[in-house]
């Protein structure tokens, strides 16, 4: 009982910090943040980077800001080829009811300034981390790769999930092999 106690006590601490540190709204009107932990660095021997965290935002369109929805989705399109199928998000986007609509998770400092610069109405952005794996993935099977939530889910992403939130970990790979 009191070891559940203590879990419950620290967790409701941590969610205390980060609120208190603005982890959990922005004041900027087009930028929601959420309250994400950052994720350390996984290492070779020689300090040389096997994976580490960036910033990113995930992008969203509000609906009930669009005018010029066609206008708005051609210039998507333009930016996002791969990931903007324009009849079904022409659909979503004059749906009034929906709140955000997705249109692409993490989106890069340059691409994000890139959609301000085209004048994209309506643009959201939440602020998150993207996880990168500077060798591809030539050492994927040990160091592994994390879910959407940003939980390890295999190799040493997985086994090291919880230091990885407290510092970074080092291995006795070496890149120079």
């Amino acid at each position: 009982a009191i070891f559940m106690l203590i879990a419950f006590a620290s967790l409701f601490f941590k969610i205390f910090i980060i609120i208190m540190e603005g982890g959990v709204f922005s004041p900027s009107s087009n930028e929601i943040q959420i309250s994400s932990l950052k994720r350390y660095n996984i290492l070779d021997t020689n300090g040389k980077l096997l994976a580490t965290t960036i910033n990113s935002y995930n992008f969203y369109i509000s609906p009930g800001k669009v005018v010029f929805a066609e206008e708005m989705i051609e210039k998507l399109a333009s930016i996002f080829p791969e990931t903007v199928e324009e009849g079904e998000l022409l659909e979503k986007i004059k749906n009034k009811k929906n709140r955000l609509v997705l249109i692409k998770r993490e989106v890069t400092e340059d691409q994000k300034n890139l959609i301000i610069s085209s004048g994209i109405e309506a643009s959201e952005f939440e602020k998150t981390f993207s996880r990168v794996y500077p060798f591809g993935n030539l050492f994927s099977h040990i160091v592994g790769y994390l879910n959407v939530n940003f939980e390890g889910v295999y190799g040493l992403e997985r086994s090291m999930n919880n230091k990885l939130f407290y510092e970074d970990v080092v291995t006795s790979l070496d890149a120079r092999i």
